[in-house]
């Protein structure tokens, strides 16, 4: 099996405006997101699938990250960075503002705060 084209991958609206597309490094993904037979849910559900197919790499690589955090700790604990790693992949998949804070005591730009004793934001 061949390796997949590398991130970043991202959805852009630079085409129509009936349709958006997916750009990545080697490739274009157009989906059409309005036409006379589709409603204001088909292009939700379009645009979900966009944002999940735009996150695929950071995703992929933020588990592969979580995977080999957990070897490398023998179960004992994740490390933070693969955590947040984690948390804004799952964030872009889901059109989301990602909650980045690098230390407890630092806020990130969206203004989530990382407990001292918690690795969630």
């Amino acid at each position: 099996m061949g390796a997949h084209t590398p991130g970043p991958w991202r959805i852009a609206d630079d085409i129509h405006p009936s349709f958006l597309k997916v750009d990545g490094p080697s490739f274009k993904l157009n989906v059409v997101m309005w036409a006379a037979h589709l409603g204001e849910s088909d292009y939700q559900s379009r645009l979900a699938d966009l944002r999940l197919i735009a996150a695929a790499p950071d995703l992929l690589e933020a588990l592969e990250d979580l995977i080999r955090n957990h070897k490398e700790n023998k179960g004992e604990g994740l490390g933070i960075g693969p955590l947040i790693k984690a948390k804004a992949a799952i964030a872009k998949a889901k059109g989301e503002q990602p909650c980045m804070t690098p230390t407890p005591s630092q806020p990130s730009p969206s203004g989530c705060r990382l407990p001292a004793s918690s690795a969630s934001c």
